[in-house]
């Protein structure tokens, strides 16, 4: 890579600051949608400002010109500082650092449920599933290519893109794992066009795999470049059903728990369990795989199978993946060996990541965390990466969080959380019940999400003692608890978010989001035990105070899962679904075997109001094959899906789909203009 020198690092800030306004003033002239009575600024640090009638015209004008004064001089700091002449000043951080807050300064505590219902649909045909279409010069599998965003080549740890798909023909400079900044960063003539209505498109594309839980992530230097984890990858398929005696799909008994059973594969065969990852340079119209299996960690090829995990993209544009790096040890002995069986005897959660858009990966660390069913999220300001890990709640630190067998157990059961910006130096993990609430932490996920220095996680906990133990003595079980951090979780803020007497969420389905546009924003999402409707709530100041809740739903009546959101960095926040639909065909059906559709919404305004929702999935995915043979037909999907936003307008949804006859993953593009609001 070719050195450079202060002056030509700022013409590249400077030129990369044109290019994403050029694109930003592109997307201004396409009349975006907005929601009746709301005032839009475009802009860093101004989001969507709610006009109120009440208020006088004066003390409008007078409002709106301090947002102006402070853009204007949030910016100036930041382009001064990044030619070198200032210094950037700081800001202090909302919310305290006490480990045991209270939450006396919660609005509306007994508030009822929603002001805003959301509900019917967006109307609108939506294209036939885009799968295979290929354009000269293009030989990649899936989705549809122009000829000159074309992929070439499938599997393998490198795909041979041109040049040209990056930033019209500049070459990628790597120095010490860095992508030149410039090389990745097109102009907004080369950012692809979305179609008017959501794309479908198989990322998969083979049957001879069973693919579950994906996310997705989308490059804020490159909006053509996205990366779609399938974080369940698994050798078990239709191909195994009935399981063969000695194959690797048959079930073994695990050591020590003979009532758990588990294919043989599992333990005994390196990529039988394994992480998928698919790479797009056109926007989402196709995507190549790209082979990690490889990515084990160094001394220890013992841990083979993979599984469950985030993605992330930082704002140079480095993807980072995590997952359940796991030696699930020796279930049982072949050819009269008597070696010890031994279940899980070491692991973690291991960290890939990829500092040229997604065709190279390489391992760089464990989090530190233990491995179980890990959460991510990065905070675009600062750079940090964060991973929280434990989803029973019952998790120490040792042997399965170092990767180590010899590796001393913790003597605290909690879940857990670390931090880093390169993935290889990382923080101390840290106990999200703080230095001594372990006992109070229950199953459940764990979401996190960072921004401006403020990292927040949230979790649920259902008896008194520990409601009161987290959010104070007023606070009611169930309690849905939201905490703070500025030191990567040493110390915490706590907050209760204030569900209504009657609302109780799912433990599994508790979810947030960070706001990169405003400092102390933050987003909850909670979708009710029922699975009937989600409840949203907005906090502008770290959990001091909330806003009224929104209720989102396409369908009351209907049951909703695997849901995901996401936050745009220009403050327009996601969030997306699955519906149980009804199954003619078989009336008597019921959740998992039943069909289901997947659904989104928008807000520009952090979630205070949002749109209507919109049918994201052209056709119903057919239900998991109720085989008794096929034990593990919903294995492997019982998290999330997934969502991104860029700043250019891309809305883009990720779940899991039966309709290729086998169990794959499915992805959809859509122009954030679709989204209607009434």
């Amino acid at each position: 890579m070719k050195q450079r020198n202060m002056n030509q690092k700022t013409t590249t800030v400077f030129t990369l600051t044109l290019q994403k306004i050029r694109r930003r003033k592109a997307l201004r002239s396409r009349k975006i949608a907005r929601p009746k009575g709301v005032l839009t600024f475009f802009g860093p640090h101004l989001g969507c400002t709610k006009l109120r009638p009440k208020i006088a015209p004066r003390a409008l004008i007078s409002s709106l010109f301090s947002r102006f004064r402070s853009t204007f001089f949030a910016t100036l700091r930041f382009t001064l500082a990044c030619a070198g002449a200032f210094a950037v000043w700081g800001f202090a951080a909302c919310g305290s650092d006490d480990a045991n807050g209270s939450d006396s300064a919660i609005q509306n505590p007994d508030a009822q449920s929603g002001t805003q219902v959301q509900s019917g649909t967006t109307g609108g045909s939506v294209p036939d599933q885009v799968a295979g279409e290929q354009t000269a010069g293009s030989s990649g599998t899936g989705g549809s290519a122009t000829t000159d965003t074309s992929v070439s080549g499938t599997g393998g740890t490198a795909i041979d893109t041109p040049d040209a798909m990056i930033d019209g023909g500049s070459a990628i400079g790597l120095d010490s794992g860095t992508v030149s900044l410039d090389a990745v960063a097109p102009d907004a003539a080369s950012v692809i066009e979305l179609a008017p209505e959501p794309t479908n498109v198989d990322v998969t594309q083979n049957i001879h795999r069973r693919y579950g839980a994906p996310h997705v992530a989308v490059n804020p230097q490159n909006p053509n470049n996205i990366v779609v984890l399938a974080s369940s990858n698994l050798g078990y398929t239709r191909d195994c059903v009935p399981p063969a005696p000695g194959s690797d799909c048959e079930l073994v008994s695990v050591p020590g728990m003979p009532f758990m059973t588990q294919p043989r594969g599992f333990a005994k065969t390196p990529g039988f369990m394994d992480i998928g990852v698919f790479v797009s340079f056109d926007r989402g119209r196709s995507f190549e795989y790209v082979d990690v299996t490889d990515m084990v960690p160094p001394g220890h090829p013992e841990v083979r199978a993979r599984g469950e995990g985030p993605i992330a993209v930082n704002a140079e544009g480095t993807f980072f993946i995590g997952f359940n790096a796991i030696n699930w040890g020796n279930w049982e002995n072949d050819f009269g060996a008597t070696e010890p069986l031994t279940f899980f005897p070491n692991g973690g959660v291991g960290v890939i990541k990829s500092t040229d858009g997604g065709k190279t990966w390489k391992w760089v660390s464990y989090s530190g965390t233990p491995a179980d069913w890990p959460y991510g999220g990065i905070d675009r300001e600062t750079g940090s990466f964060y991973v929280t890990s434990g989803l029973a709640g019952i998790s120490n630190l040792g042997p399965r969080s170092t990767g180590l067998p010899d590796s001393p157990a913790g003597t605290i059961a909690d879940r857990w959380i670390s931090s880093t910006k390169d993935g290889e130096t990382w923080t101390d993990p840290q106990p999200l019940g703080g230095s001594n609430g372990a006992s109070h932490m229950v199953s459940g996920h764990s979401s996190v999400a960072a921004a401006h220095g403020i990292m927040a996680t949230l979790f649920l906990s259902y008896n008194q003692a520990s409601c009161s133990f987290f959010v104070g003595s007023g606070a009611t079980a169930p309690c849905t608890v939201f905490q703070t951090s500025t030191d990567a979780g040493a110390t915490w803020s706590r907050h209760r978010v204030p569900t209504p007497a009657g609302f109780a969420p799912q433990a599994l389905n508790v979810l947030l989001a960070a706001d990169s546009s405003t400092k102390g924003l933050f987003t909850v999402a909670l979708l009710k035990d029922s699975g009937s409707h989600f409840l949203v709530y907005r906090t502008p100041d770290c959990g001091e105070t909330w806003g009224e809740p929104v209720e989102v739903t396409e369908d009351m009546n209907k049951t909703h899962f695997a849901p995901f959101v996401a936050k745009s960095p220009n403050g327009d926040f996601g969030l997306m679904w699955r519906t149980y639909e009804p199954n003619p065909a078989n009336p008597m059906a019921s959740p998992p075997f039943i069909p289901y559709s997947v659904w989104a919404v928008v807000s520009h305004d952090g979630g205070a109001t949002f749109s209507q929702p919109l049918r994201v999935s052209k056709d119903n995915s057919p239900s998991p094959p109720n085989d008794p043979n096929d034990y593990f037909a919903f294995i492997g999907d019982h998290g999330p899906s997934g969502m991104a936003m860029d700043g250019d307008g891309g809305v883009y949804v990720v779940w899991a789909d039966w309709t290729p006859g086998e169990r794959a993953i499915f992805f959809s593009a859509i122009d954030i203009r679709t989204f209607t609001f009434e």
